[in-house]
């Protein structure tokens, strides 16, 4: 366990067993997600064993479980994200959340050198107005 990583020392668990765990996570945007880590500090999903594999999976399929009575959504977005501490992240869709949408438009405007957005009459600080 490492005190820098906030995996490591989670808010309480939601969800778990004895290798793995999960604790909602809230966002503005996505409502609320679920995060499913290790309980052992590890960067990458290959690098964990089996039944830690196998323990991820479970609790996911139970985080579902939960969040299908609460929330009721029309599918998820499961996303491992390895680094310093290998997470799943559970995220709820429901039918027209867009929001990542906008981010991208949002991102590609800004991602536009300063002389293509003169062209069409923008200054950089008014990409998220536009977005």
């Amino acid at each position: 366990m490492r005190r820098s990583c906030a995996l490591c020392s989670p808010d309480p668990p939601v969800l778990e067993d004895r290798l793995v765990y999960a604790i909602e996570a809230r966002d503005a945007l996505l409502r609320s997600c679920f995060l499913i880590a290790p309980r052992r500090h590890v960067p990458s999903f290959f690098h964990l064993t089996d039944d830690e594999q196998l323990s991820m999976l479970l609790v996911l399929r139970d985080a579902e479980r939960r969040m299908d009575k609460t929330l009721a959504p029309h599918r998820f977005r499961i996303e491992v994200v390895e680094g310093p501490h290998v997470h799943a992240r559970l995220t709820p869709r429901h039918f027209g959340n867009r929001w990542w949408m906008r981010r991208r438009a949002r991102q590609e405007l800004r991602a536009l050198p300063d002389r293509m957005l003169k062209d069409v009459g923008l200054r950089p600080d008014q990409v998220d107005e536009v977005a």
